[in-house]
């Protein structure tokens, strides 16, 4: 139980500072979207490792199991999908970004790039293996 209550202080505190990140919304600012989805990318590991947790937690609880790893499986499966959006959304920020950066920003531009790509790859496929995790522990269950 010690497991759930940890993974879900976890959660929230991550996902409301990924919430205030993104108030208010500026789409159409290429500037405010890449700083927004490099500093979204930058603070996933808090609501991450918080999902993890209630994942393990379900999973160590059977009378919890069941109907809420399947819930769990489709959360993890429109993460990845929509990593992937963001992803789309950050290379097009990008981009045009690049065209504006002055030269001497180019540095610290390249190193955040390298850095979000490793994240939104490592994301998107711990996502995958997720779901995968979670509807099989669920289809051993039967």
């Amino acid at each position: 139980m010690l497991v759930l209550v940890v993974g879900g202080a976890f959660t929230v505190v991550g996902l409301v500072d990924l919430g205030l990140l993104w108030y208010p919304v500026r789409f159409g600012n290429a500037p405010w979207e890449f700083g927004t989805l490099s500093s979204t990318f930058d603070n996933l590991p808090m609501t991450a490792l918080g999902v993890a947790l209630l994942t393990l937690g379900l999973m160590w609880h059977p009378r919890l199991g069941g109907a809420w790893l399947r819930v769990a499986a489709l959360c993890y499966l429109a993460a990845g999908l929509l990593l992937l959006v963001m992803a789309a959304l950050y290379g097009l920020s990008a981009l045009e970004v690049i065209g504006r950066a002055p030269d001497e920003s180019m540095e610290a531009f390249t190193r955040a790039l390298v850095k979000n790509v490793a994240e939104i790859v490592a994301y998107t496929a711990a996502s995958g293996v997720l779901a995968l995790v979670c509807w099989r522990a669920v289809e051993r269950e039967r």
